[in-house]
């Protein structure tokens, strides 16, 4: 799973480390019982990701509710962050597309799920912002 990260070369790194008195695979069975112990939110840094993309979610959020700038202005970010963040830019632009289905987290990793929760709670804050109809 790791070995499938581009840039990530895990085998030659252990490769690389003095002998394990298990061996090569209980080294590897123990570096992935000490990351499967790693709280996901330290992982992944939840809080850090969801900080980096607040400007988008807000933008997203305003496109939403019918800011035409906003809407062009995410698409240049969104163009700008293809390369890195392909599932979670696409997972946005079906959103602000209005395309929201059971499929819109599949393939997102636990940081990239929380900054659709944020734009979902952006949208809540903005909705309970309105003033009621008469």
């Amino acid at each position: 799973m790791v070995a499938e990260v581009d840039g990530v070369r895990l085998t030659e790194l252990v490769a690389r480390l003095p002998p394990y008195p298990g061996g090569e695979d209980e080294a590897l069975a123990e570096i992935e019982r000490r990351a499967r112990a790693i709280p996901i939110e330290e992982a992944w840094n939840v809080d850090r990701f969801l900080e980096a993309w607040t400007p988008i979610v807000a933008g997203i959020a305003a496109a939403i509710q019918g800011e035409e700038d906003a809407a062009a202005w995410v698409e240049q970010r969104l163009s700008a962050a293809d390369r890195h963040s392909p599932a979670l830019t696409g997972a946005l632009r079906q959103v602000m597309i209005g395309e929201w289905n059971e499929n819109l987290l599949e393939g997102l990793n636990p940081a990239e799920r929380a900054v659709i929760g944020a734009i979902v709670d952006e949208l809540a804050r903005a909705h309970e912002a309105r003033p009621a109809a008469d």
